[in-house]
């Protein structure tokens, strides 16, 4: 045994070096894959309170970072109407009615698992024909809604995004909302980041 371990030596150690080379690889691997979930956002937006038109609408920060939103943005798509407006500061709230100037506004920061109420719809409606030109849209005339949040991190210099979009279904007299989909959707490619950015831009220059 000795004897055969002595004349392959050199190949059992090439062997070793591979062996040790590949555990070592796939920790690296384990380690970035880690590393990068940890910086990647998760926003999450959902409804609570009623499962009428008018249910509160939360945003959640599931991500291992802070995060500070910065805008969210309210889409509306009617039989002729497919228009977009900030709602980002609570319109419906009387200013001298407010506590504190920063309760005028849902900006500010999330800490990971923290969670902020953004308003009822009835709310988001009232701020969105508010900054919204046109006619005011009343719920029953729209066919589908989407909100979509903005936020920054102190992991990366881009913005961080999630949208989220709900159909309006009839029930008799009731008007409910349903989501289209499970979960928010995280706006992590460069195009759709680079559009939200433009957006806001725009938004400045107004």
């Amino acid at each position: 045994m000795l004897d055969w371990l002595s004349q392959h030596s050199t190949a059992i150690q090439t062997l070793g070096s591979v062996v040790t080379a590949i555990i070592w690889i796939v920790y690296l691997q384990v380690f970035v894959s880690s590393f990068k979930r940890q910086r990647q956002s998760e926003i999450l937006i959902h409804l609570g309170g009623s499962d009428s038109i008018n249910p509160r609408v939360f945003v959640s920060n599931l991500s291992y970072e802070n995060i500070y939103v910065i805008e969210i943005l309210f889409s509306v798509k009617a039989s002729s109407v497919d228009r977009e407006a900030s709602v980002m500061d609570r319109t419906e709230i009387d200013h001298n009615d407010l506590d504190l100037p920063s309760s005028g506004t849902v900006q500010g920061p999330l800490a990971s698992g923290e969670y902020v109420d953004i308003g009822s719809v009835e709310n988001l409606f009232h701020r969105f024909n508010k900054n919204s030109p046109g006619d005011n849209l009343a719920a029953k005339q729209v066919k589908t809604l989407e909100v979509t949040v903005v936020a920054i991190t102190a992991a990366t210099t881009n913005i961080v995004a999630a949208k989220r979009e709900f159909t309006v279904s009839a029930k008799g007299d009731n008007l409910r909302l349903i989501p289209t989909s499970l979960y928010a959707e995280q706006i992590r490619s460069w195009w759709g980041r680079r559009r939200i950015e433009q957006k806001l831009n725009r938004r400045l220059n107004e």
